[in-house]
C-alpha cells in the first residue's frame, strides 16, 4: 500500500505527519519482535563448494571467512546477479 492510499483512506492531508506515523509504527514493530540471531562457525574444506545450513535458519545474514595472514574476519559481499563460473566441475 502507497503513502497516498493510506492518506485517502484515512482522510489525512499532511503527507509528512503520514510519513512520520508510518515511520513510528515500523520501528513498533521492530522494536516488539523477537528477532533470533544465531552464529554458525564451519571450517572451510579445500576442494568443497556447498556446505550444510541449519534446517530452521530463516535468512543469511552475512558470511565472514578467516583471514589467516592477519587473524581477523573478512566479510564476503552479497552478489548482485548469478556468478559467473568459467568453469563447474561439480557434480
Amino acid at each position: 500500500m502507497k503513502i497516498l492510499e493510506i492518506m485517502e483512506r484515512t482522510g489525512a492531508k499532511d503527507t509528512s505527519l503520514v510519513v512520520a506515523h508510518i515511520k513510528d509504527a515500523m520501528h513498533e514493530m521492530q522494536s516488539t519482535t523477537d528477532v533470533e540471531v544465531a552464529t554458525e562457525t564451519v571450517s572451510i574444506v579445500d576442494g568443497t563448494r556447498d556446505y550444510p545450513l541449519p534446517k530452521t535458519m530463516v535468512s543469511l545474514m552475512s558470511v565472514s571467512v578467516l583471514n589467516t595472514n592477519t587473524d581477523t574476519y573478512e566479510r564476503i559481499p552479497r552478489l548482485v546477479g548469478e556468478p559467473i563460473l568459467e568453469s563447474d566441475e561439480s557434480p
